[in-house]
């Protein structure tokens, strides 16, 4: 298979080889600094329910009166780096 390059009238080999060293630089560049295509807009695995609270009952409760615990989850996002902190707690509030 072979590859033809046209070129434009009074374009020179030269100048059609900057734009491929410019591409080469930038793919050079972000390969250096790490630099990700992942935005701030793609969830991560665990980042979702960012809160979340409920109750657990035990199996003798059947009207769910009383409950034996509460949870909240609560994920924080910075970057690329995700916080979750998951919380238990008795009835009373005590942890």
């Amino acid at each position: 298979m072979k590859t033809i390059l046209n070129f434009s009238p009074g374009l020179g080999w030269k100048q059609a080889k900057l734009p491929v060293l410019f591409a080469g630089l930038a793919a050079w560049a972000t390969a250096i600094t790490g630099f990700s295509q992942r935005t701030n807009d793609t969830p991560l695995r665990y980042e979702n329910p960012v809160h979340l609270t409920g109750a657990i009952y035990g199996l003798a409760d059947a009207h769910r009166t009383k409950p034996l615990f509460t949870f909240t989850r609560t994920a924080t996002r910075s970057g690329d780096e995700l916080t979750v902190l998951r919380e238990y707690r008795y009835p009373d509030g005590e942890i």
